[in-house]
Formats: structure tokens, sequence, C-alpha cells
């Protein structure tokens, strides 16, 4: 039995923690911009731990999240925050200098209407920087087929689930209704944005591909089955 343990832990601690440190490549994506009095929206803020890691950059940042738990804990962060639906901010028009949001799509019902949302308070040639899990990725595929059942108690989790993991469902924080866990692959990403009249792709990328400084497109989709997390970037158009 305690093999077993031992073993759940070393595949969490190896496999898991990492996926949810995923606004660490938003960060770096960011920093990668050279941000100066910048106008930054964090879609999605859960704690705040991308805010919170900017704060040494003179950029005005903001926080939006519908968990007031969440909100309660990035509250002590000294960071901006407000309160609010993803479909619909309540923010005005061409706001923010760069709209992010890390690991947020898999989770809210609409992600048309999400994604609209974050575009419209984005400013014409502005930054829009989306980091999500890779459903190509190995350890997401085990993390949601043999981790995720024992972490909800059987409630969710395994193969059938996966297929049909689109439906949705009441949130685990009995807060909100979206859907549990419905991540995509690099190319679903690809296509989703390049779908979108008002933003233009600028580039899309695994985050081990970027490690590694791969180019060759056939190799990059390759490697991403062995990276956990996707970084977009894309640009919205001036006219």
């Amino acid at each position: 039995m305690r093999r077993i343990e031992d073993l759940g832990r070393f595949l969490y601690n190896k496999l898991i923690a990492s996926l949810e440190k995923g606004y660490l490549h938003a960060f770096y994506a960011i920093k990668n911009l050279q941000p100066k009095s910048n106008m930054i929206l964090d879609v999605g803020c859960g704690k705040g731990e991308l805010l919170e890691k900017l704060l040494d950059y003179k950029v005005f940042e903001l926080g939006i999240d519908f968990s007031i738990k969440n909100l309660d804990i990035a509250h002590s962060k000294k960071i901006a925050l407000i309160m609010g639906d993803a479909t619909s901010l309540p923010l005005r028009e061409e706001v923010f200098d760069i709209v992010v949001s890390s690991q947020f799509f898999e989770h809210v019902w609409d992600v048309r209407q999400a994604l609209n949302e974050q575009i419209r308070v984005l400013k014409k040639g502005g930054n829009l920087i989306i980091e999500q899990a890779n459903l190509l990725s190995i350890p997401v595929l085990i993390n949601l087929t043999l981790i995720y059942p024992i972490k909800t108690k059987g409630k969710r989790g395994g193969f059938k689930w996966l297929i049909n993991r689109k439906k949705v469902i009441k949130s685990l924080y009995n807060s909100y209704y979206g859907r549990d866990e419905d991540i995509k692959t690099i190319l679903w990403w690809r296509d989703f944005i390049n779908s979108t009249s008002t933003i233009s792709l600028v580039n899309i990328y695994s985050n081990l591909s970027k490690k590694l400084k791969i180019k060759n497109l056939y190799l990059k989709l390759f490697v991403s089955l062995f990276s956990r997390g996707i970084i977009i970037f894309a640009i919205k158009r001036e006219n």
C-alpha cells in the first residue's frame, strides 16, 4: 500500500504539479515583449500567480475571475481585481495592450464568446497571449485518464469520460457552470485562431519545442507529444 502511495505521489510531482504552473510560461511570454507602462488583463486570473510575477514591472495589471475564493487569495497579493464573467467582461472596448489567460479556456462554457470578449477589450495592434495544456501531451493524458479519477474519487476522469468531456457540468467549486478539463490539441488551437477574423496568429508552439529551439513544423508537432503546454501569440488587427 505504501508503495502505491509513493508511486502516486511521484507521478503527481513529476507529471502533474508542473501543469499547475503554466502561468510561468505565460509570464515569460509577456516578459519577452518587454512590457513598459502597458495595460495588462489576466482573464481567469485564479489566485493571481501570474500578476504577482509582474508586480516588479512598471505596468498596470488587472485580474478578473469568477471565483470569490480565488479572488480573496489574490487580493492579499496587492493586485487590482474584479469579479466577472469571462464571456461578458465588464470592461470598455480597446483598453488593454496585452490580454493573457493561462489554463482558462478548458473550463469556460463558450470558448468562442470568451475569445471574442478578450479581443474586444484589446487595443488594435495589442497582443493576445493564451497558455493552455496540450491534449497531445503524454503527461496530460496520464493525468486525465489515471490520476484525475483518483483526485475526484471516481466522479471524473478515465477513458470513457475523456471522450465525453465536452459535456457542460457544474464546476468542482459549485460556483459556476463550465466545461470540465476540455483540453485541446495544438492543431485545434491553430485552426481556431486562424478562423477568427479580428486577430492574426503570430506564433503557436509547445513549451518544449520553444526550449529546444525547434523550427521545423513537423518536428514541432512530433515534440508536442511530450510537451505539457501550448503558447499562442496573436495580434489584434488594425482594421
